[in-house]
Parts: structure tokens; sequence; C-alpha cells
């Protein structure tokens, strides 16, 4: 893992000072980071689809939220720092950002929008549809006419749940290319503090930090991804630049507590918000610090791969199929907790199954085509 380093030239100029900063990271493949991603994606599935059963999964499965968008953060400092210093432009910096999410959103989408046109969910009118369908395709999040919900609905996707935190993703995106010139360690210290403050009281405020999905959690959902994206770049320049804590503990380790964070007890516990609080503000900076440091075993590689590439197609995709699944449970006369748990699991591991090919086969090169078709290649 390690890289030889350009010597040091105090007159080099802002992008030959970027390139050489971070030619450690160009060769260095985080391998560690996409395990923890895709246990994260898996535990986050786990805990929506245990609500069709009627059962609790992973109940804290939604603080692997907070992970992704420091991954995030980690990962487009890594891929983007140079580039953007070198003179990526927003416009262009969010394109890319965009064609990445898009396609395995839209499939997700799909499925909702063929629930509806089968009349296997009838949860919608007609001109609520229509509207849905119009800020979805735009991937843009539902509005609430006059405040109130459209057809009861009142989350930000209501055709596809889960992709609330992909918005506050691009949205971190978008404030990373803006303010990237400026973006300096002393910077990054002070967004880090406001955004623990405002973690602190909008999570007091809600009771917990499981919100983000719906217009009231906006505020939570804001200060989360405030937080965590720019951890995430933070860590990454500091292991950039040689400086980074050297903490070391096998892979397992790291996995085995996130699987223990997801696991614990939630649903409105007197200490729950203080508890979601802790884990972001202390256990997460950790985590992250370690799966940097973590030694890469060959024979995991694979796994490790696998996991990275199946956690976003999982985590498109995984809500409106729940949806599909819950409501052709419903069709059949089974609902909640008469619906058995092993079939669910079954279904679940079959969909964890199908996502490398998803992502091979659909998104590569859907991503592919509308790179090309956006003028936006090489």
């Amino acid at each position: 893992m390690a890289a030889s380093r350009t010597p040091c030239c105090s007159k080099s100029s802002p992008a030959r000072v970027w390139a050489r900063l971070s030619t450690r990271s160009r060769v260095t493949r985080f391998r560690s980071l996409d395990a923890m991603r895709g246990v994260a994606a898996i535990g986050v599935a786990l805990m929506h689809w245990a609500k069709v059963a009627g059962t609790s999964w992973l109940p804290s499965g939604y603080l692997a939220v907070d992970m992704f968008f420091a991954l995030s953060g980690f990962v487009i400092a890594h891929a983007y720092d140079q580039r953007i210093a070198a003179g990526l432009g927003a416009r262009r910096f969010m394109a890319m950002r965009f064609i990445r999410l898009y396609p395995l959103y839209l499939l997700g989408t799909l499925v909702s929008v063929a629930m509806v046109a089968t009349g296997l969910d009838t949860s919608w009118s007609a001109a609520g549809f229509r509207l849905a369908l119009v800020f979805a395709l735009l991937m843009l999040p539902m509005p609430m006419p006059g405040g109130e919900p459209v057809d009861d609905h009142g989350t930000l996707y209501p055709l596809n749940d889960p992709a609330w935190s992909l918005l506050f993703e691009l949205i971190a995106n978008l404030g990373f290319v803006l303010i990237h010139r400026w973006l300096s360690t002393r910077v990054l210290l002070l967004i880090l503090g406001v955004a623990a403050v405002a973690l602190l009281v909008s999570t007091q405020q809600q009771q917990s930090m499981e919100r983000g999905w719906a217009w009231d959690g906006f505020g939570v959902a804001s200060a989360r991804v405030a937080f965590s994206f720019p951890l995430g770049v933070l860590v990454y320049r500091r292991f950039r630049d040689g400086v980074l804590l050297r903490w070391r503990v096998p892979v397992w380790v790291i996995l085995a507590v996130i699987i223990a964070v997801m696991a614990m007890p939630a649903e409105g516990l007197p200490y729950e918000a203080a508890r979601d609080v802790a884990v972001v503000l202390l256990v997460l900076p950790v985590l992250l610090v370690l799966g940097v440091n973590a030694a890469e075993v060959p024979a995991t590689a694979p796994l490790f791969d696998w996991l990275g590439e199946i956690s976003y197609p999982l985590y498109a995709v995984h809500g409106p199929l729940m949806a599909l699944v819950a409501a052709l449970a419903a069709k059949h006369g089974l609902d909640g907790e008469a619906v058995p748990s092993a079939p669910l699991l079954v279904l679940l591991v079959l969909l964890i199954a199908l996502c490398r090919p998803l992502s091979r086969w659909f998104d590569s090169p859907a991503r592919r085509w509308l790179t090309v078709r956006l003028g936006l290649g090489r």
C-alpha cells in the first residue's frame, strides 16, 4: 500500500502541489472501506425489510447512513481533490456525480412506478402520482403543496424512500466543489464544530437520528451530512499528508463494531438521541481512521471488492423492492407480522446476489452511455 513521494518543491504551482500530495492516494485501494460500506448497506436493507414481517433486524441500522456520508467524503476527496484544484468546474463535477447515482436510483424508482401502473399500489390519486413522478424523474424531493403531504405521502422520495440520503449527498458534493479552494484543515474543523452543535440540537428535538426521509427531518439530516461528509474529507487529507493517526486493528473487528452499532435497540428509548449523537461524533471518526489504516489481507480482497460493488445497487433498489414484496404479501392476505421472516431473508439474499450483475450489466453501461451523451468523456 505504500507509494513513492515526489520531492518537495517550494515554488510548485497549486496544481503541482495537489499532484504531489495525492501521489500516494492514487495508487491505494481502500478495500477495508469497501467492506465497511457493503456491510453497512446490508444492515440498512435488513433494517428496512424487517418491517415487512413486523419484526426488528438491526434496529439502529439507520446510523449506517452517517457512515455512508463519511465514506463518501473520503472517496470524493480521494478522487477529485486534485482534479478540482487543476480546474474541474462545479457544473462538470456535479454532472459526473449525478451520472454516478442516477441509473440505479431510477431503476429502483421504476419498480414503484410499475406497482402503481399495475394497481398493486393504490395509495395515489392520478394527479398526485403525476406530480410525484415528475419530481422523481428529476431526482428532486417531492414537494408538499400548502405544507400538506400529497395523498398522505410525506416523505421526500415516496417512490424510493431511501433515496433521501442521495439528495443530501449531492448537496454535500455541491458544497465541496463550490468552496474547495477555501477548504483548508482549519475550515474543515470549523465546519465540524458547527455541525456537531447542530447535530446535538436537531437530534434532541427529533428524539432520534432516524430522520431525514421526511420534510420534518430536513434539519437533522442536514446536520448529519454536514458533520460526516467533511469528516471523511478531513480524514482523507490527513492520510494523504501522512499525518493520520496510525491506529490499527483487524478489519473483522471494525466490521463487528459496525454490526454491533446497527444491532443496538432503538425506537423510542429515552436516551436514543444522546446515544445516536455519541455514535456519530465519537465512534464514527474512530471507525473511519481504523478503516483507512487497516492492513490489506490478499485472501479477503475478492470478498471486500464484492461488498464494495454491491453496496450502492443494494441501497438504491432495496426500498422499492421491499414495498413490492409487502404489496404482494398483502394481496395474498399476509400483512405485518403474518409475513414469515425466513422467506423474506431468502428474497433479500437473492437480491444481494443479483447486485453485482446489476452493477456490471446495467449500472456501468448506463453510466457510460450517459457520460457520452452528456459529453463528459475524457
